[in-house]
């Protein structure tokens, strides 16, 4: 994180984990965490959404 914050790549990251917060069913986690993922992959990939 020190390194990413030095080469000014880190302000992304900030922002969304000021978004996350602790939650009340373990068994939802890893169901947000994909969605994380392919949401990035997503718009990594430079297509357009279907929203």
């Amino acid at each position: 994180m020190a390194e990413a914050s030095r080469e000014g790549s880190a302000a992304g990251f900030i922002e969304l984990i000021m978004n996350f917060t602790a939650g009340l069913d373990a068994g939802l986690y890893g169901l947000a965490s994909i969605s994380v993922v392919l949401n990035a992959l997503d718009t990594a990939s430079g297509k357009p959404s279907n929203s």
